[in-house]
């Protein structure tokens, strides 16, 4: 389980911090097949990692019922929620209107809430297996 949330906490601040900032310099010309591209690429280990990481933590918080780990579940659910409700969106408008400056702007404000929730549940299962946690 560590593995996973690791490594969908450093994928997402590489995404959060570098990559859709950098959307907003690749020219209008060239973005929708930068675009299309960037998405087929980034499904092939964001798609196994998160599903990966909803089957862990369900498990877990089916198997264990102890606070920090239901919590570390329900932050897993809702990074799912927060891709469908305000991830797919901007990225949806991003490939049907190119990288215009506000829409770039609006797909880093839809990341901030995965952001912020991988990092808690990265935290979390840190926290737990240096066993101050349960």
């Amino acid at each position: 389980m560590l593995g996973v949330d690791v490594a969908l906490l450093i994928l997402i601040l590489l995404v959060q911090f570098i990559i859709y900032p950098a959307f907003a310099d690749v020219e209008r010309g060239v973005f929708g097949r930068f675009h299309r591209t960037y998405m087929r690429r980034i499904s092939f280990f964001v798609v196994p990692l998160m599903t990966g990481q909803v089957a862990l933590h369900t498990w877990n918080a089916w198997s264990d019922r102890g606070a920090l780990a239901i919590i570390a579940a329900s932050l897993v659910l809702a990074t799912w929620v927060s891709t469908w409700v305000l991830s797919v969106p901007a990225h949806d408008r991003l490939a049907a209107k190119g990288n215009e400056g506000e829409l770039v702007d609006l797909l880093v404000r839809a990341n901030w809430p995965r952001t912020l929730m991988w990092t808690g549940v990265a935290s979390i299962t840190m926290y737990r297996i240096a066993g101050v946690g349960g």
